[in-house]
Parts: C-alpha cells; sequence; structure tokens
C-alpha cells in the first residue's frame, strides 16, 4: 500500500530538532555547464543553509498550510508534491553503526529527490546519491547536478538533476545507492569525503502519471545574441512542471565551436505572470549539441554566497502560468588562478565572481522578452492581481495592492478604472464605503495602485484577516471595458 506523508496528523509530532536537523548544511555541486570540445571549464561549488528561520519565512508557511509531500515542505515548494511521490515503502539499512531509513522519493522525467533519516553513533557524517551505481532500470544516468548534505543525525533531503530524461518506460526501477562518509568540509568535493558505507533501496516510478503533469509548448522567439554569427538566439520548446522549467536552444553548425563559450555564461530571468521569480542559466543538454535555459528551483543564488536564514527564494514558475516576462543577461567569465590538466581539456581554478553591488557582474542583453504560454484572451486584455497586508503594531493598516498588466500590444486611450471593497471588507471600514475611482489616463501600459487604509484602533484584525477575500476591478477605454472579481492574495 502506498505510504503517503499525511500532513494533517503529522505536522504537531515535527520537533523542533527535526526541523533544525533538516536545516544543515547542502552543497550543491555542478558539473561543467557548457561542454564544447577543447572547452575550458572551473569546478564550482555552492553551498546554501537551510536555517529553522526558512521554515517562519512566508514562503514556506504558505506551503504548510496545505497538505503537501514532506520533501515539498522542507524545500519550499509551493505546489502539492504528493503527485509526484514515488510508491515506496519505508526501508531501512544499517552497516557499520549507521541507520539510514528511506522516506519519500519524488521523481520526474529530469529531476530525482529522496529523503532519508539518517541515526549514527556519534560525529558528523557527509551523505549523498552514488550517481555511478544508481539505476533507472538498470540503466545509470550522468546528472549534470547534484546535492549532498551534511550534519549529524537527522533528516537527509538529496536532489540528483538530469537534462535527459531518466524515466522511459510507463513504469521505471529505481535501484538508489544512498552514501556515507566523513564530512569533507566546507567547499570541498565528494571526492575527499571518505566513503564508510553504502546503502541501497529500491521502488517504482509511475512514468505516465507524471507525463500528464508537464505542460509543452512550441516556440517561435528570438532574442539577441550579439556573439551569434546571426546575432540572434531561437527559443524553440518550453517545458515545465513543477518541479523545473526548460527552454531548449537549438544551434547551428557555425555557433557550435565558437570562442566566445569559453568566456561568457548566460541566463534568463524574469518573473512569470503570478509574480513568481524564475532564473534559468544557459546549459548543454547532454542528449544533443543544441543548449537550453533550465532553472533552478533552490533560487538565483551566486557560487559560493550563502543564503541567508529565512531568505529561501524559489526561481521556479508556476506550470499553470499564462506568460513568463523575461531578460537575457551575460557575464564574462573570470578566474584568479587556474591549474592546468593533463588532457589540457579543462582547467580547473578559482572563479571569480564580482560582488553583490555590481550585480555579480550580469548585464542585461537586448530588451525583455515575453513568451507567452496560454492564448491571449481578447476579451481580457488585462491581467489583474491584488494582494493584501494588515499591519498591527502601533497603527492598526489595511493595505490593499493592484497590479493591472496589458497582455496584449493595444494601446489604451481614455483608461480609467475603478476597485470596489467586498462587502465584508467594508464593514470595518470607518466610513463603510470606501471605494476609489482613479480619473483618466493617457495612453496607460502596466499600472499598479496602492489603497492604504488606516483603521479604528478597536478593529477585529483576525475577523477583518478573514474577510480579505477578493475585491472588483472595472477598468474602461475607449471602445473597452472589463470587470472582474479579483482574489486577494494575503501577504506577510
Amino acid at each position: 500500500m502506498k505510504k503517503e506523508f499525511n500532513f494533517s496528523e503529522e505536522f504537531g509530532n515535527i520537533s523542533d530538532q527535526m526541523i533544525e536537523e533538516a536545516g544543515k548544511e547542502w552543497h550543491p555541486r555542478k558539473y561543467p555547464v557548457l561542454q564544447f570540445y577543447g572547452r575550458k571549464i572551473a569546478c564550482v561549488l555552492l553551498v546554501f543553509i537551510l536555517g529553522m528561520a526558512a521554515f517562519r519565512s512566508p514562503i514556506v508557511q504558505a506551503t504548510v498550510e496545505k497538505i503537501t509531500s514532506e520533501i515539498g515542505r522542507i524545500m519550499g515548494f509551493q505546489k502539492d508534491l504528493l503527485s509526484y511521490t514515488s510508491d515506496i515503502q519505508e526501508q531501512s539499512r544499517t552497516k557499520n553503526g549507521i541507520t539510514v531509513t528511506l522516506k519519500e522519493a519524488i521523481a520526474d522525467e529530469r529531476i530525482l529527490m529522496v529523503e532519508a533519516d539518517i541515526v549514527m553513533q556519534d560525529g558528523t557524517l557527509a551523505s549523498w546519491i552514488n550517481s555511478e551505481k544508481t539505476t533507472f532500470d538498470g540503466k545509470v544516468f550522468h546528472p549534470i547536478e547534484e546535492t549532498y548534505s551534511t550534519g549529524k543525525s537527522g533528516k537527509f533531503i538529496y536532489v540528483e538533476r538530469y537534462s535527459e530524461d531518466i524515466l522511459t518506460d510507463e513504469t521505471a526501477k529505481v535501484h538508489v545507492i544512498v552514501e556515507a562518509g566523513k564530512d569533507p568540509g566546507t567547499g570541498v568535493g565528494l571526492d575527499d569525503a571518505g566513503s564508510i558505507a553504502e546503502f541501497a533501496f529500491d521502488f517504482i516510478v509511475d512514468a505516465k502519471a507524471l507525463e500528464a503533469k508537464t505542460r509543452t509548448r512550441e516556440l517561435d522567439i528570438e532574442i539577441p545574441m550579439p556573439k551569434f554569427p546571426s546575432g540572434k538566439m531561437r527559443l524553440q520548446e518550453l517545458t515545465m512542471n513543477d518541479l523545473y522549467t526548460v527552454i531548449n536552444v537549438p544551434l547551428a553548425d557555425e555557433e557550435r565551436d565558437l570562442e566566445f563559450w569559453m568566456d561568457y555564461e548566460y541566463k534568463l530571468k524574469g518573473k512569470d505572470n503570478f509574480g513568481n521569480p524564475v532564473s534559468m542559466e544557459l546549459q548543454t543538454r547532454w542528449d544533443s549539441d543544441d543548449l537550453e535555459f533550465r532553472s533552478d528551483f533552490v533560487g538565483d543564488y551566486e557560487s559560493g554566497e550563502s543564503i541567508p536564514d529565512g531568505k529561501i527564494q524559489m526561481s521556479l514558475a508556476d506550470k499553470d502560468c499564462s506568460y513568463l516576462e523575461l531578460q537575457l543577461y551575460e557575464r564574462k567569465i573570470e578566474y584568479e588562478q587556474v591549474d592546468s590538466q593533463e588532457d589540457d581539456e579543462y582547467e580547473w581554478g578559482e572563479r571569480f565572481i564580482p560582488p553583490a553591488e555590481e550585480n555579480y557582474g550580469w548585464k542585461e542583453v537586448g530588451e525583455p522578452v515575453r513568451i507567452q504560454i496560454d492564448p491571449v484572451d481578447t476579451s481580457k486584455p488585462f491581467l489583474i492581481t491584488a494582494s493584501s497586508e494588515l499591519e498591527n503594531d502601533r497603527r492598526k493598516i489595511l493595505s490593499i495592492d493592484v497590479d493591472m498588466m496589458p497582455v496584449t500590444d493595444e494601446k489604451f486611450q481614455n483608461l480609467t478604472f475603478e476597485i470596489t471593497l467586498d462587502e465584508n471588507i467594508r464593514k470595518y471600514i470607518p466610513d463603510g464605503n470606501l471605494d476609489y475611482k482613479v480619473e483618466e489616463l493617457e495612453d496607460a501600459s502596466a499600472i499598479s495602485h496602492e489603497i492604504e487604509i488606516e483603521l479604528p484602533a478597536d478593529t477585529p484584525m483576525e475577523e477583518l484577516d478573514q474577510a480579505l477575500n477578493h475585491i472588483t476591478v472595472t477598468m474602461k477605454w475607449k471602445g473597452g471595458e472589463q470587470t472582474e472579481e479579483v482574489a486577494l492574495k494575503k501577504t506577510e
């Protein structure tokens, strides 16, 4: 029988110690990004910390309000990942004074996440998935990025990311090798960890069921690429689900061996129409000579940068979004020192990354580009979103932010808009009828409007919080009108 994490029953049993142990140091290892013949790459190690404060962040708090997978809760995913969990029975293995219990596994065509409880007699260890011995239907796939954890007894989560499909049949037999060794220390790779024991686990993944959760869209979008012979880069296909977003970039023959690949790296960064931050790095595909922009859901962080407590930022688009607004960025690769390898295929050394004040060396290339995923509803040319926030400190304040974003290229003349508060909200307002009408705006494009209301001292804030469900926005312009009931997203 499928063993699922019942959040409503189990959350009360989660101790502060368990949460602290889940927030031990994580070490993502990224493999060479752009692999062309003769390419010289630096080895990069990124360390980030998921502390207890992370579980108090608004993102994670929003997640735990609903039943979700335990991995999804710890990682801070905003979507329910239960449907991605594999059918596993809780399995325990003991070797050399270390006990590893497989708790949960999440799999997709390109991602494998495994949660395990590890108990040891004493000391601190490192634990990781042995990618050379882990198989999918008997086949080994080499990850482009893998994450390992260090710490004492507690929860460990491992993330393996692949650039090719690891689930090739309707069901896949997964054989995972979890390895434990001495803690190599911050900034040191797994090659120096020293294995103590290996633990083998097996489970089944329903690949056919997962396929329905992935959206694919053909694209025909060109963005500037001054270093290409054509001066353009073509975005060919978009693939997205709750775990990743990927955009395929085909290359012409004359673009495959260009020297600038040794000296520059690229990313697309922006937001989806829901306001979620999106960041995708340009990397090579392992199954072809093409490139792809690939998301990194752990956040848009620079190599060697520690993530501040409570500042975990998912950089993953919502798979149900209508469009992405993205900007291409370029950064020159620089090294402080380089140690040559005998085969001269790669050079490994210290990466120099400019400080945050210089945007870590990233510079904009061209203008922002919109990737339209869903067809534009011309009857609703504006995407309207709204959020509310309650302040209950020295004063009681209600703030409502309304964003009105056009989704077409139409020029809206003689534009006006009205914001009408719901009756359940109005009764907490001093005059009981505080609506807003903005007079004519000339050639308006994107509009943001903030409402701030000071409330009486005796306002029952918990009741008001429950009443903040939606508002009504009416927009009128020369030749058209749009009225929508807009849900209020609550911010902390």
